[in-house]
């Protein structure tokens, strides 16, 4: 068993200082005042301040459910910026998450109520209601 599936962390394929492209339609937490989430209007290209992984949680309301891991960079006017590492991001980047681990239905010796994915479910797009 590797360190990752013992303990259900995600590794960021990103690091501090990559420069990387946020796309149109990504869902984006703010620390602005203005408003707490935003929707990316246009592509933007950003410089990775810092980072955090992602795993998967053992909690026993919860086992299975992946937390995505994510990168924060400072916006206009100084306000903290982040958007999780979803798939549209990783593609608009070139880059992949490993598989999560988990894949056998346990972290460590903790059973999980679903084996973790990255499917239906994680997604950066905000899709208004018809």
């Amino acid at each position: 068993m590797t360190t990752e599936s013992a303990s259900g962390r995600i590794p960021n394929p990103v690091a501090k200082g990559d420069t990387i492209v946020i796309p149109k339609g990504t869902v984006i937490h703010t620390t602005h005042p203005s408003g707490r989430v935003q929707v990316s209007k246009r592509a933007q290209t950003i410089t990775v301040n810092h980072t955090l992984d992602g795993w998967v949680s053992r909690e026993r309301h919860d086992a299975g459910k992946v937390l995505l891991p994510t990168v924060t960079w400072p916006g206009t006017g100084g306000y903290w910026r982040d958007v999780q590492l979803t798939k549209a991001v990783l593609e608009a980047n070139g880059l992949e998450l490993p598989t999560p681990p988990g894949q056998d239905g346990y972290i460590s010796s903790t059973p999980l109520l679903v084996v973790p994915s990255y499917e239906d479910g994680y997604t950066n797009e905000w899709k208004p209601e018809s």
